[in-house]
């Protein structure tokens, strides 16, 4: 089951719309916290015990099923290394990840 979560604003408020899907069905709640307790209000995920699909977002790991990160966002993470730290390597592995794509 794939997770995510996306800020928008309605007037002057931040909610937040958090996903949960599948193949053939997706739920969608909205909740002003991005993080825990709005999953544990959502209760998807307190009580999921397949694989977790989600962004590497640290909230997500407080749950005790099985976990796979998304492809999509390890580029970013590695582009966020790049320009923070100039690590060369993670240039690297942003090309051999791209080219086994």
């Amino acid at each position: 089951m794939y997770f995510d979560e996306s800020g928008f604003k309605v007037e002057r408020d931040r909610l937040w719309l958090h996903s949960a899907g599948t193949e053939k069905l997706t739920l969608y709640g909205f909740h002003r916290k991005r993080g825990q307790v709005a999953m544990d209000e959502i209760n998807i995920l307190p009580r999921f015990q397949g694989r977790a699909v989600h962004d590497h977002w640290k909230a997500y790991f407080n749950y005790s099923c099985q976990h796979g990160l998304c492809n999509a966002h390890h580029p970013r993470e590695l582009a966020f290394i790049v320009e923070r730290y100039d690590q060369k390597w993670a240039e690297k592995m942003i090309d051999f990840l791209l080219e086994t794509k």
